[in-house]
């Protein structure tokens, strides 16, 4: 094991607060926190009190152990924050109802100052503005470049893909949020700005969806594989939802060149050779995508069947593998 020393700056250090201390959250902010800037992870009051060292592994490039020793724990979002990032799951952020210890993230944001605020979380139009007239904040969308799964150690094993790029709406021009980016690109993680991440996003969330959605169903690759019914449900729902991704926007790269190699004669050979050649990005598939984000899942799938009639898409396929959900 060894410690990454903090960089020396002749430029004041940007503070950032991450509302999220999981897989996502602990990716940007180890990295930015060691390598100069002053994050703190905003997390909620009964993980406040518990900083333990936050140890961050890269499984491909440089395959770096970062270990931070002291992150900084707070549960609101500083009032001397340059900018915001939010890295909670989509279903945590989406809901604004605010429980009775007033915690939920909107809430966050409504507290929070008047800096720009970064959700790297999938969202829809109608969620962020949702979410916009909750907190009386501006959301601006995000898409994340890294992915990531926390194992049994507590240690986040993370990729940083070269075919992955992380994206920031340039909406409004913050000086703040092009210095984020600038940053994060020294740092190895290479991010820019772009004039519409939010339909970006938005189409290669819908891409992508009917994979995720069966691995939530059958809990496992294998699982998925064994059931020929929904291996062909998931076929048929992502030919519907290629068809709404265009009409919402341009679908990510790495998203469309995945689509092409899942198939009934294909998918199998994949995950063969996905296990012969990378037996860990299997791994995290099934322990990101898998049934702990039921919830997401469930939101996710909804929002694009009423994406869908807005587009004059009855989304019947998509709708069939739902349904194989609460079967």
């Amino acid at each position: 094991m060894f410690h990454i020393c903090r960089v020396r700056r002749y430029v004041r250090a940007m503070r950032i607060a991450i509302v999220g201390a999981g897989a996502l959250g602990r990716a940007y902010g180890v990295r930015l926190a060691l390598g100069g800037e002053d994050v703190r992870f905003v997390v909620r009051p009964a993980r406040a009190h518990n900083p333990e060292p936050m140890i961050i592994e890269q499984v491909n490039g440089d395959k770096e152990r970062s270990v931070l020793d002291h992150p900084q724990l707070v549960t609101e979002i500083p009032a001397d924050s340059d900018v915001v990032i939010v890295t909670v799951h989509h279903d945590q952020l989406v809901n604004t109802d605010t429980p009775a210890d007033g915690s939920s993230v909107a809430t966050l944001l409504a507290r929070a100052p008047n800096v720009p605020i970064i959700t790297l979380t999938p969202l829809f139009p109608k969620h962020v503005a949702r979410i916009e007239a909750a907190s009386k904040k501006t959301i601006l969308p995000g898409m994340p470049g890294i992915t990531g799964y926390i194992d049994d150690r507590g240690v986040l094993r993370y990729w940083v893909p070269k075919s992955a790029m992380t994206f920031f709406d340039r909406r409004g021009g913050h000086t703040s949020v092009e210095e984020l980016a600038k940053r994060l690109t020294r740092l190895h993680v290479p991010t820019q700005l772009e004039n519409d991440v939010q339909s970006l996003n938005a189409a290669t969330t819908i891409a992508f969806f009917p994979f995720t959605a069966a691995l939530g169903i059958a809990g496992s690759v294998d699982g998925v594989l064994a059931n020929k019914e929904l291996i062909l449900a998931v076929i048929e729902a992502a030919k519907e939802c290629e068809v709404l991704a265009k009409k919402v926007g341009r679908v990510a790269s790495w998203a469309v060149l995945l689509s092409r190699f899942i198939g009934p004669f294909t998918l199998k050979p994949g995950v063969a050779l996905a296990r012969r050649i990378a037996p860990e990005a299997v791994r995290f598939v099934e322990v990101h995508f898998g049934p702990k984000l039921a919830g997401q899942h469930v939101l996710i799938g909804a929002s694009i069947v009423e994406l869908g009639k807005e587009h004059s898409l009855p989304m019947t396929e998509l709708s069939r593998l739902l349904a194989m959900r609460a079967a």
